[in-house]
């Protein structure tokens, strides 16, 4: 679950007495008497008491109370007793997540999750806390969700959830202007993600194309350990599901960033979340040769000396070791080149080097030079280190293969070169692409003073 604390000020929200407006929306007949009388007793009882109510006799009648009271005051206007209830039962759904399967046990409630929802949605305008209502419905709405039965079919607003996170996360991320960075709320957003995950439903439409991407650019904006431990344990869940990791272990700015937390982490259960993950995703298509490429191996060695007091961790680096290590290979210089371009991430190393153009230019001739092709195509790519390497490397064949400079030129790779030095503003960039379109023009372009 969560680490979910009241702090002092949520404890006074929950102290305040908001007997007269329950009996208020009583008395117009917005509020049932089943629901009033239910809402009556638990909000008069102490905490203890009221999770002695979640049962299977007296269960179906809260989830159905809850329900209905946010749903009447999901409207404006309503914005403190809507941050009172939803903080109510997030406190109930932390010590008892049960409670969210009565949503599913009484006829009434035809779309369980709908009034969370549509509180995501509403701007709280006239409200001081809007992150935290939304974090806290955010929640709720995870814990119904997961509780949801797995062919549950009416699933419309567990899009409308899914889309609500994948936005904000991307909101959180920084590329909005004006952000203010919230560890709390992020905290509430990346809980409702892994608890949410638990869902069939969720899963299934969460799972896509785009998911490993989004979790890189949120993961690397990120400081906060917890909220890194949140996004693994999300990580770890969809790993888990054969039919789904491959939306996540074929993402190699992933694969990177996993490896660099694992590495630098100073939290022990944050590497034990991520080298769970790693476990989990062995055997993927590719990903193993990823992980190899990405020097997690070394890194997997440097935690063998250390001595943790998390024993699972020990036993996961082992484990990945032992897995790994008959594939830790030199691989031919050819077949890691290309594994490079396949994953469309190049980085300085071996196969960019002198040696590597002297030996191997020949090679790429194959399939109509598609390999060069590759490579000019990367000039465009938004990592600026691709676009170094790729530029350096579109040198070296120029240099080294016959009329190399002919064919790079037709192929629009000069002209694309002399684009990014009249538009790049990137220094490393522009250094590259200088010397690139040097060994272009210039036959003994290492004379050029």
């Amino acid at each position: 679950m969560s680490d979910f604390e009241l702090t002092a000020e949520q404890q006074e929200v929950l102290d305040v007495n908001h007997e007269n407006i329950w009996r208020q929306l009583h008395t117009v007949k917005l509020l049932p008497q089943e629901d009033f009388d239910m809402l009556s007793l638990m909000d008069k009882s102490t905490k203890t008491d009221q999770l002695a109510y979640l049962n299977d006799h007296d269960g179906p009648k809260v989830a159905h109370m809850f329900w209905k009271l946010i749903s009447i005051l999901k409207k404006s206007g309503y914005e403190t007793y809507v941050r009172y209830c939803v903080l109510w039962l997030r406190v109930l759904l932390t010590e008892q997540p049960e409670l969210g399967e009565y949503f599913y046990k009484t006829h009434e409630i035809i779309e369980p999750l709908k009034p969370f929802v549509d509180i995501l949605y509403r701007e709280h305008t006239k409200s001081s806390h809007p992150k935290e209502i939304r974090g806290n419905a955010a929640f709720c709405c995870s814990i119904v969700a997961r509780c949801a039965p797995k062919h549950w079919k009416n699933t419309k607003n567990f899009g409308h959830f899914v889309n609500w996170i994948r936005e904000e996360i991307k909101v959180m991320t920084g590329g909005e202007k004006n952000v203010k960075k919230d560890d709390d709320y992020l905290d509430s957003l990346t809980v409702s993600l892994k608890n949410g995950l638990r869902s069939d439903q969720v899963m299934e439409i969460l799972c896509d194309e785009k998911l490993a991407d989004i979790m890189y650019k949120f993961l690397i904006s990120q400081t906060s350990f917890q909220i890194k431990y949140n996004v693994g344990f999300a990580l770890l869940l969809v790993a888990l599901r054969a039919q789904h990791r491959s939306c996540i272990s074929k993402d190699p700015n992933l694969c990177k960033e996993m490896i660099k937390i694992v590495a630098s982490s100073k939290k022990e259960k944050v590497q034990r979340i991520y080298l769970s993950v790693f476990k989990a995703l062995l055997g993927s298509e590719g990903f193993n040769e990823m992980c190899i490429m990405y020097k997690l191996f070394p890194v997997l060695e440097r935690l063998q000396e250390i001595n943790f007091k998390d024993e699972d961790i020990k036993e996961y680096v082992d484990e990945i070791i032992k897995t790994l290590k008959p594939e830790v290979r030199v691989m031919s210089s050819m077949e890691r080149y290309e594994k490079e371009l396949k994953n469309k991430l190049l980085e300085w190393g071996p196969v960019h080097t002198d040696q590597f153009w002297k030996k191997n230019y020949m090679n790429f001739e194959e399939n109509k030079f598609a390999h060069i092709k590759t490579l000019i195509g990367l000039l465009q790519h938004e990592d600026s280190l691709t676009v170094q390497v790729a530029a350096h490397d579109l040198g070296e064949f120029a240099r080294f293969y016959p009329d190399g400079r002919k064919l790079v030129k037709s192929l629009d790779g000069q002209k694309r070169l002399f684009l990014l030095l009249s538009e790049s503003k990137d220094e490393k960039i522009l250094e590259h692409c200088l010397i690139a379109t040097q060994k272009l023009l210039v036959r003994n372009w290492q004379k050029i003073e």
